[in-house]
Order: C-alpha cells, then sequence, then structure tokens
C-alpha cells in the first residue's frame, strides 16, 4: 500500500492525489522533514527509511530540489491537529504507480517518487512486504524546499 492524499490545489482547481510532503529550509536535513511531513499529515512514523532520489523542479522563474523519499514498517503515532486540508488515504501500491504513469496522480514529486521507486523495485533494490506480513502501508514520502 501507499500512503497518499487528497489535497485542493487552487491554482489547478481542483483536488490533486499526492504523497506526503512538506517544506524544508536550507539547512534543514531532508530526511527529518520527510519524517516531519509523514508524521503531520498522516499521523504515521516508519522504521526503515530509503532515499529514493533527488529531482529537480525547474519553470521559467525558479528552481527547486524534490528529495525523494521511501518509507516502510509504518507505525501510528500521534498527529498534530490542524491539517484538515490534507485527507490521507491509500492505494495498492501496483494501482498507485499505474496511476503515476497514466497521469491520475499528476503532480509532479508524487510522480517521480513512485515512478523512481518502482524501478528501484525492480532492478532488484528492494521487494514489497508479502501481505501476510503487512501491517501498515508502504509509502513514498517526498519534500520540497521552502
Amino acid at each position: 500500500m501507499v500512503v497518499v492524499g487528497w489535497r485542493w490545489r487552487y491554482p489547478v482547481g481542483y483536488p490533486a492525489i499526492e504523497l506526503p510532503s512538506g517544506p524544508i529550509g536550507p539547512r534543514d536535513d531532508p530526511l527529518a522533514a520527510a519524517q516531519a511531513a509523514l508524521r503531520d499529515y498522516c499521523g504515521l512514523a516508519a522504521r526503515d527509511w530509503a532515499k529514493v532520489g533527488k529531482i529537480v523542479v525547474a519553470t521559467g522563474n525558479a528552481a527547486q530540489d524534490v528529495f525523494l523519499f521511501r518509507a516502510e514498517r509504518l507505525h501510528r503515532v500521534p498527529q498534530p491537529p490542524g491539517n484538515g486540508a490534507w485527507l490521507p488515504s491509500t492505494l495498492p501500491y501496483g494501482l498507485a504507480v499505474a496511476c503515476a504513469g497514466c497521469g491520475t496522480i499528476e503532480e509532479a514529486g508524487s510522480v517521480a517518487a513512485l515512478l523512481l521507486a518502482d524501478r528501484q523495485r525492480q532492478q532488484g533494490a528492494w521487494r514489497l512486504p508479502r501481505p501476510e506480513r503487512l501491517q501498515l502501508p508502504v509509502v513514498t514520502t517526498r519534500l520540497f524546499p521552502i
């Protein structure tokens, strides 16, 4: 399973399906920011983290690094109040990757994270947990700088 969320995106005028993400300052540790985003938006923490990669999102006026992580062996933790704009949910792993590939998931960082993580899986870098051992979903998370 992949943890996703629905968030209203005013620039496009509709809710987007996205992976948990959050801001990162110039002196912040990307992994610590990923851990905070997963906790703050989903009320989850992970025992295992792996870096999926880093991409650059650029427009005509700006560019920013986006750090991509995969979190596994999740467990529930207290979630800070006030995240009503983010509605967490889960998708089966294969469906999430298919949604990234066909455009149902449109947000660039989420698409990159899912497709890069799946490429790593196909190359043998990691495996999906067996369903009988799955307690909480596998999640890919991303961050963007502020």
